[in-house]
């Protein structure tokens, strides 16, 4: 995974995958963006290394959830009822026999541990999860309906917590029907349209960041929280990010 050329066709606009640069954090807090749910990038501009990085107060967080949702967790896969969700009047791809699919207990399997070269960087493992469908993969029900009537048939999901215990890496890898649905998906979203497990995500975060990338008929969407600005720990949250998601893309582009 040293050379990231040929490890699957990077939707235009998509940050290349870049051995992480110096840090791109700032203290200055940038306004809410005018439409929930639609984090604006730092300024300055944040490495190349991932999709751009936003700095949220905690209030923010809740607000990414929704006004309906005050006071429960954000960016989750928490349950609530789909009775008026239009996603469960589409009919969504079946996927494939189940032992034909990507699982998530053999996917994150154990505590990561990540050697490439002199590079090395870990997490601890946390927690993954089988989702049988793609129905509530995003926070919001008009995107949960775009992924299933592009064809997305399942996903799986994984969580880990950084050795400082300062920042949590959370991933999804959503499997489509065919490779130019997977295209197509990855890139109309950015990863910050992803909802993630409870356990996947850091309770009381003031920085957040993340990478969307396809490989084949697969969609890797990789996600960061990390609950402070000290500048020794984003900057290992920010090798973490790029390492955790770059070796992923490479097990899909062998798969």
């Amino acid at each position: 995974m040293s050379d990231q050329q040929g490890l699957g066709r990077r939707p235009d606009g998509a940050p290349e995958m870049l051995a992480p640069g110096e840090p791109g954090f700032t203290a200055e807090q940038p306004a809410l963006p005018a439409a929930v749910g639609e984090p604006r990038p730092w300024d300055p501009e944040p490495p190349r290394t991932r999709g751009p990085l936003v700095v949220l107060a905690v209030f923010a967080l809740i607000l990414m959830a929704g006004v309906a949702a005050v006071g429960s967790y954000l960016l989750t896969d928490a349950p609530h009822d789909h009775a008026g969700d239009a996603s469960t009047q589409l009919e969504a791809v079946p996927p494939p026999p189940f032992e034909q699919r990507v699982h998530a207990g053999e996917l994150y399997d154990g505590d990561w541990d990540f050697r490439l070269g002199e590079t090395t960087a870990s997490a601890t493992h946390t927690g993954d999860w089988d989702h049988p469908d793609c129905r509530r993969a995003a926070l919001f029900s008009a995107d949960n309906d775009r992924l299933v009537s592009l064809g997305c048939t399942y996903r799986v999901e994984g969580a880990y917590r950084s050795s400082d215990g300062h920042a949590v890496v959370s991933e999804q890898v959503l499997v489509f029907a065919s490779q130019s649905a997977a295209e197509t998906a990855a890139a109309e979203f950015d990863w910050s349209a992803f909802a993630f497990q409870p356990d996947g995500l850091t309770g009381d975060a003031v920085l957040t960041g993340g990478s969307i990338d396809v490989v084949k008929t697969y969609v890797i969407v990789t996600m960061i929280t990390i609950d402070t600005t000290d500048e020794a720990v984003t900057e290992s949250a920010e090798k973490l990010l790029h390492w955790f998601h770059t070796d992923h893309v490479g097990v899909f582009h062998w798969k």
